[in-house]
């Protein structure tokens, strides 16, 4: 009930009063043929008096009632709404600790059982006074039941970051991090350690920021330190010289991907990592297809110096063992696969120059044979009988 609703009762109760006051005064008819009509007419008001007072204070006790329930009925005091934010301001954070850290996962059928309780609290009517408060203590055991999940979901959450810390630590050293970005390595590997000091201080949310920290950091490395090793096997084979200004621009992105990480900022440094190792695999494939386009015709002039020797003919299942190589070369190159085909007219090569070897060889030895004067042997004497 509001304060509308309140004065029109009590305003309802006076004017009732009011008019039974007015109704007793009629119903009380003078006496006009008697000689007391003085004396009867006091006694009247005297009667009157203690009736209007007597109502009066029934009015007065009606009042007192109404005030009181429209207090309980009406909508919350400054005080209550205090309370009941309060209340639920420390419920949704206790709810919200246990969800960022794993508790629908960790403690399944704990967390299920105080999210029915606190949708059922939440379905409760929020109009009267009496309403909150009656919702405020469900916000308290709320939070206590979320407190109770946090507890049981923790340490099974922190197990798991250790192992996936573990896990993505170990890539970044398979990447080779552990020489080619020592120090960065060390620099990860002491936000790890540090997530576990702010962990024992039961500082959780520093916990896991700096756990996630160390992941990204290590993720980093592993990125970067792909890129690096594509750059490596681009020296190696020295196909800078394909498509250099590409291998520039990947430097300039490793340069920032290092500036982004000792300033921890992570996601710039993921960023520019990724544009590195894109841009060294771009220029490395760039290097196969040079390199590819190096090899045919080396191959090819090897294929055709053992034909003219007639290596295909005298060598015949050995020069078709060679030829399927190269065939295979040309096969790969014409379907953009480099890497393969520049392989395989670096196999070739070898092959045809032996078969023209060998072939070579069977032709000097046929030409020395037919150089060769045939031997003379004496006539033999015929011996008669």
């Amino acid at each position: 009930m509001d304060w509308k609703n309140y004065f029109f009762i009590v305003y309802l109760v006076y004017f009732e009063y009011n008019m039974i006051y007015i109704i007793y005064g009629l119903l009380v008819i003078p006496d006009g043929g008697n000689g007391n009509h003085q004396k009867v007419k006091e006694e009247e008001e005297l009667d009157m008096h203690k009736i209007k007072k007597k109502l009066g204070s029934v009015f007065a006790v009606f009042a007192l009632g109404a005030l009181v329930f429209s207090s309980c009925n009406s909508g919350p005091d400054e005080a209550t709404q205090q309370a009941f934010t309060a209340s639920q301001t420390r419920m949704e954070s206790a709810r919200k600790q246990a969800q960022d850290f794993g508790a629908a996962e960790y403690a399944t059928d704990e967390w299920n059982l105080a999210e029915l309780q606190y949708t059922t609290a939440n379905e409760m009517p929020l109009s009267t006074k009496k309403d909150y408060l009656a919702v405020i203590p469900q916000f308290d055991t709320l939070s206590l039941s979320y407190e109770s999940v946090f507890a049981a979901a923790l340490p099974q959450y922190t197990e798991a970051r250790k192992n996936t810390i573990t896990s993505v630590r170990q890539e970044a050293v398979n990447a080779g991090a552990e020489t080619s970005l020592k120090d960065a390595l060390a620099a990860a590997d002491s936000d790890d350690a540090n997530s576990l000091i702010l962990l024992e201080n039961q500082d959780y949310y520093g916990y896991q920021t700096a756990s996630f920290l160390a992941e990204k950091s290590y993720e980093v490395l592993t990125i970067e330190g792909n890129a690096l090793a594509v750059k490596d096997t681009i020296i190696a084979n020295n196909f800078a010289r394909f498509d250099p200004d590409t291998i520039a621009a990947a430097d300039q992105s490793v340069a920032a991907a290092n500036t982004a990480f000792a300033d921890k900022d992570m996601d710039a440094a993921q960023t520019a990592a990724d544009d590195a190792l894109a841009k060294y695999q771009t220029a490395l494939a760039n290097g196969w297809k040079g390199y590819a386009g190096e090899q045919q015709p080396l191959a090819e002039q090897a294929r055709t110096n053992a034909v003219a020797l007639h290596a295909d003919t005298v060598l015949k299942d050995a020069f078709a063992a060679a030829d399927a190589v190269y065939n295979q070369g040309t096969t790969d190159l014409d379907a953009g696969n480099f890497e393969p085909a520049a392989d395989a007219f670096v196999q070739a090569q070898p092959l045809f120059a032996s078969l023209a070897r060998d072939a070579g060889a069977l032709r000097n030895t046929a030409q020395a044979a037919i150089r060769t004067p045939r031997k003379r042997f004496p006539e033999q004497t015929r011996i008669s009988i």
